[in-house]
């Protein structure tokens, strides 16, 4: 994961995602976007630079985070603020795509608890330890269609 410096102030986006569009989701994002500008403006070398919501499924890749992945590989910020993992996405494969690609980026993924860091040793090793169940489920996966394969051939 990303090694980054902090010799100039680190430009944060901050990305949030809500399943479904209520006022209840409203009241969510706005007090996930206040904790987020409280975090930023107590850490004196964090600059906010995009803030992004979106509404939707967390098992597909939504338009704005799609849209903060590019800004990430044009190296646009060095931080991504986030309320938790899910927030990203509820697939373990989607979740992992997406800490491999920021990790790519040399972008730091950080929650708002700090409970993820991939700054840290201990983040970096939880992130691809999700990485490396994706990879799993998606081997148990082909592996199970194999065999229903095999087992239909074999009527």
């Amino acid at each position: 994961m990303s090694d980054q410096a902090t010799t100039h102030p680190l430009r944060v986006a901050f990305y949030a995602r809500v399943a479904h569009d209520t006022d209840g989701a409203h009241a969510r994002i706005a007090h996930q976007a206040a904790r987020a500008r409280a975090k930023i403006e107590h850490a004196p070398d964090w600059t906010l630079i995009e803030s992004i919501t979106d509404t939707g499924s967390g098992l597909r890749l939504q338009p704005g985070l799609r849209r903060l992945l590019n800004q990430a590989r044009n190296g646009q910020f060095d931080l991504l603020l986030v309320e938790r993992p899910r927030s990203l996405g509820r697939s373990t494969r989607l979740l992992a795509t997406i800490f491999a690609e920021l990790d790519r980026c040399a972008v730091i993924l950080r929650t708002l608890d700090g409970t993820l860091d991939t700054a840290t040793p201990a983040g970096q090793a939880l992130a691809r330890i999700w990485m490396a169940l994706a990879e799993y489920g998606q081997a148990i996966n082909h592996h199970c269609a194999s065999s229903r394969r095999a087992a239909r051939r074999d009527r």
